[in-house]
């Protein structure tokens, strides 16, 4: 590998491509590609949105050719050309749309918990705007309010994020590994939306803990509210940090 520093930008060697009978882990480990993956570069990788909402109120893939919004880089190669998902809503009245992952299917001989890691990005000026991670085991299709199997793990609303700077911000969670799920990504807005970008599922072999970030996104009720931490740090601590830790 070499070239330019830019992520966009650089040249790529392979050599001595082999093939041969044998069961094998993939190296490096986090080369392992899951079913929630997703760049958003081509398509919605098998992500689908909910039925309700026009067009232009439900989830959207933005891609060269088909962009509908300003000409905002993506994450994965920092360049305007590349792909995200994203809602941006303009409505008198409040809608909740879903971005509905693909069944995942937990890999044998690993840890019963994962960490999955995403990029975000907060658009228009609404300030009650929210983006809501949500798990849902099993493999039904059927995606329903107050879902006995849907668990809330993480949620962030705009007047929370430091805003000064236009730029993709970090989130993680840790989700449950030991059985089939689907990922739901939830947007709630009147006035703006949020993107999201370079989704990826670890297992905990392939990455050191999993602190939820940014913190202030952790432990959200059945009801979406953010439940505060014993050391009542939940909603207190600093929105600035965008990098992985």
């Amino acid at each position: 590998m070499w070239g330019s520093s830019r992520p966009d930008a650089g040249f790529i060697a392979i050599d001595d491509v082999i093939f041969y009978d044998s069961k094998c882990e993939v190296l490096p480990s986090k080369a392992q590609v899951n079913a929630g993956d997703c760049s958003f570069d081509r398509d919605l990788c098998n992500y689908r949105r909910t039925e309700d909402g026009d067009r232009l109120g439900n989830w959207q893939l933005a891609i060269a050719g088909e962009r509908l919004l300003r000409n905002m880089a993506d994450h994965t190669y920092n360049n305007p050309a590349g792909g995200y998902a994203y809602f941006d809503i303009y409505d008198t009245n409040q809608r909740k749309i879903r971005l509905i992952s693909p069944v995942i299917e937990p890999p044998r001989d690993e840890d019963d918990r994962a960490c999955l890691a995403f990029w975000f990005h907060p658009l228009g000026s609404g300030d009650s705007t929210t983006l809501q991670l949500m798990q849902r085991i099993g493999d039904s299709n059927e995606v329903v309010e107050n879902d006995e199997k849907m668990t809330p793990l993480w949620k962030v609303q705009t007047h929370q994020l430091d805003r000064s700077r236009d730029d993709w911000m970090f989130g993680q969670v840790e989700i449950d590994n030991s059985r089939t799920f689907r990922l739901i990504f939830e947007g709630i807005a009147t006035k703006g939306g949020f993107a999201i970008d370079d989704i990826q599922i670890y297992t905990n072999q392939q990455k050191e803990g999993c602190n939820t970030r940014p913190a202030y996104a952790a432990n959200p009720d059945r009801n979406g509210q953010v439940v505060e931490s014993s050391n009542g740090n939940i909603r207190g601590q600093s929105a600035a940090s965008t990098d992985p830790a």
